[in-house]
């Protein structure tokens, strides 16, 4: 991923992701389905789409179904995997809500480096395993901070 990353832009995972979870429920994308989710126009869109597709990311051809080449999934699996263990240390581990893990692992998951992705994972799992009471008092006394936190304002 790190030389994958040297790569591609910041806004070209993102369309990487876009089309990654558009083919796993539909087994394909469009290039109006993807400029509806990114909020994009679709000439922008459509740029995104050859530029990765000369890449080599996307299979395209205009008004036809865009699906990933075996590069392209292979990229896009790994994308998947780093947001996956960030949302999860970040539910699991920090005992975060759903949509506030999943809006910060969007945001790192295109920064934080291999070895300290990996050390976090290894941590998720440690924890998980090991720590499960230290894990929950830490939510406990958290979650009841913030509330002490909240009921002052």
């Amino acid at each position: 991923m790190e030389k994958d990353k040297e790569t591609l832009s910041l806004n070209q995972q993102i369309y990487i992701e876009t089309v990654y979870a558009l083919c796993n429920a539909h087994q394909h994308a469009h290039i109006k389905a993807i400029s509806e989710k990114l909020g994009v126009k679709m000439a922008s869109a459509t740029e995104a789409v050859r530029n990765l597709a000369e890449k080599g990311i996307f299979n395209y051809q205009a008004r036809k179904n865009i699906t990933l080449t075996a590069n392209g999934m292979e990229i896009a699996q790994r994308l998947d995997r780093r947001h996956q263990i960030l949302s999860g240390f970040f539910k699991e581990i920090l005992g975060c809500p759903d949509m506030r893990s999943e809006k910060f692992a969007c945001s790192i998951e295109h920064v934080i480096d291999e070895d300290f992705l990996m050390r976090l994972a290894a941590f998720t799992v440690f924890m998980n395993g090991n720590a499960l009471k230290i894990i929950s008092e830490f939510q406990k006394e958290y979650n009841n901070a913030s509330r002490q936190k909240d009921s002052s304002r």
